[in-house]
């Protein structure tokens, strides 16, 4: 076989085991909001303050039972139950894993950390029948406590294999005795089964409120009629992009839809909303890669170019061309645009400013074209009608 083949079946099994893991992840949790890997990410921020709560009440917990068993009533343990406090460290720096570390290395330190819990009191409670007795509420609590904090169904599956499979490594290990076998396999088999319902409950109510949470976050970011960013967004973003990149070459271009009113007066509102979702469409047909296009209000729109007026003045000679060429009731449209270049240290609002003064430049120079706002003429004119 050679590596193309090789290649193929491996990306063949890759495709298998993807869908498997929707499939089963929409069975137990329901539809995914948005793109998984972004809600997934997100979700995985939120949850690591209560990971490491758990971690630090699961090790104090831990070093608190056992002081108390083999320090305060020392006479009545055996000496190699009381070393078995030496556990305490490898659960102490796996604890410190979980606070420290971040990503997909903090989750896998929670899940390790879980696994390690759940072994260290199989290590100290297989000795004896009445200490496997007293461990079965731990094995019980542990995959319920953590079911409702986990977002992925593969991470559930790693906690309940460690849930049952390290109970019955330390019944293996210690004496035999029937009864305590049986409570065993009945608790637990409901444990795993309420853990999954528990998990199934809780992730579907994440999600239903991930998916309102994206849909009201869309709301106040785009316009609701042309979905182009509202002016709020837009001067987030761009402030954004301004400080975090200085030295990046950056214009503004600030345009108006020629005689919006007469529109709207003489084909009704339909007409004058077709037209600005129609010009929002081109304006984004026409935006260059890094650029970011709004709708500030009524029928003025704004475009941030990653570029220097030079540049942007053949993306505005575009713009114009394309504007005319959509017709509303046999009408053209056109548009005037004001475009201004960043000086050094210039913040967007000023930017902003210089490029609406251009705007109305434009407009008192016969509408249909552009103007820079370092111009006194204008730079490249189509005729308005």
């Amino acid at each position: 076989m050679d590596g193309t083949q090789h290649t193929g079946g491996r990306r063949a099994r890759d495709g298998v085991w993807a869908r498997i893991d929707q499939r089963i992840d929409h069975w137990l949790a329901g539809p995914l909001p948005e793109a998984g890997t972004r809600y997934h990410d997100a979700q995985a921020i939120r949850m690591v303050p209560v990971h490491k709560a758990l971690a630090g009440f699961a090790l104090l917990a831990f070093v608190a039972f056992w002081f108390w068993d083999g320090v305060v009533h020392a006479d009545h343990a055996p000496v190699a139950r009381r070393l078995r406090l030496v556990l305490a460290l490898p659960l102490t720096a796996l604890a410190v894993a979980v606070f420290v570390a971040r990503g997909h290395v903090q989750r896998l330190a929670y899940l390790v950390f879980i696994g390690a819990v759940t072994g260290c009191i199989v290590a100290v409670t297989s000795g004896t029948a009445i200490g496997m007795a007293y461990a079965l509420p731990s094995y019980l609590a542990i995959p319920l406590t953590v079911a409702p904090f986990f977002t992925r169904w593969l991470d559930l599956a790693v906690v309940l294999l460690f849930a049952t499979l390290l109970p019955w490594l330390g019944m293996a290990i210690g004496p035999a005795v029937p009864a305590t076998t049986a409570n065993y396999v009945f608790y637990l088999t409901l444990a795993a089964s309420c853990a999954v319902l528990v998990f199934a409950v809780s992730e579907r109510s994440r999600r239903r409120a991930h998916a309102l949470h994206v849909r009201i976050r869309e709301l106040a970011h785009h316009d609701a009629l042309t979905g182009l960013l509202t002016r709020r967004r837009f001067i987030e973003l761009g402030e954004e992009r301004v400080r975090d990149m200085p030295w990046m070459p950056c214009s503004l271009a600030y345009l108006d839809l020629d005689h919006f009113k007469a529109i709207n007066d003489d084909f009704g509102h339909d007409a004058g909303d077709r037209a600005l979702e129609a010009t929002a469409d081109v304006l984004r047909r026409h935006l260059p890669a890094g650029g970011l296009v709004a709708r500030l209000g009524g029928e003025e729109f704004a475009l941030l170019l990653p570029m220097d007026g030079e540049l942007a003045g053949v993306v505005c000679d575009d713009l114009l061309a394309a504007v005319r060429g959509v017709r509303i009731q046999d009408r053209p449209l056109s548009t005037s645009i004001g475009v201004a270049t960043r000086r050094p240290g210039e913040a967007l609002p000023s930017l902003l400013t210089r490029a609406d003064h251009a705007l109305l430049a434009a407009k008192r120079a016969g509408r249909g074209r552009w103007i820079g706002a370092e111009a006194a003429h204008p730079a490249g004119t189509i005729a308005a009608r």
